[in-house]
């Protein structure tokens, strides 16, 4: 994959991914919520490596339970 095929989120699109505000975006950031691997810092810029979030947010997701009958 070349560099210019990595699509960068800014602040204010993360924060509609992970459907909150970009207060806690930034909240996570300092708190290392958000893996480092997911974050690019051109600069002074901060923006997030779009696949990579993919990537984040589907390992946060939990197998549904097996249906019990009794």
């Amino acid at each position: 994959m070349k560099e210019e095929d990595i699509r960068l989120l800014d602040v204010e699109e993360m924060a509609e991914k992970i459907k909150s505000t970009v207060g806690t975006v930034y909240a996570w950031v300092s708190s290392r919520k958000i893996p480092e691997w997911c974050i690019v810092r051109p600069g002074r810029s901060l923006r997030f490596d779009k696949d990579k979030v993919n990537q984040w947010l589907n390992s946060l997701r939990v197998a549904p339970l097996p249906v019990v009958t009794l």
